[in-house]
């Protein structure tokens, strides 16, 4: 099976059932926005995938071992650190 007849077979939208042990970290708007979701997530050693969703969104995945680690990374660096309590 080629990597076309491949992308054309995946689910239009992602469900725990149909991408196996990964769980979802993140959705963006399109495949750019997932890209650098993914290179963040990278920059700190954390496995990832984008899956296409519904529309033009897709889905970030990761492992459920990495899970805390990604929403804690993305939390952070994509809302910045909480302001200091009075």
């Amino acid at each position: 099976m080629d990597k076309r007849q491949s992308a054309r077979q995946r689910p239009a939208k992602c469900t725990s059932a149909a991408y196996g042990l990964l769980v979802s970290a993140a959705t963006a708007p399109n495949r750019r926005a997932a890209a650098a979701v993914r290179q963040l997530l990278a920059d700190w050693e954390i496995r990832s995938t984008a899956v296409p969703a519904d529309g033009d969104r897709c889905d970030v995945l990761v492992f459920p071992e990495d899970a805390d680690r990604a929403f804690l990374v993305l939390t952070t660096m994509l809302t910045g650190p909480e302001p200091p309590l009075p």
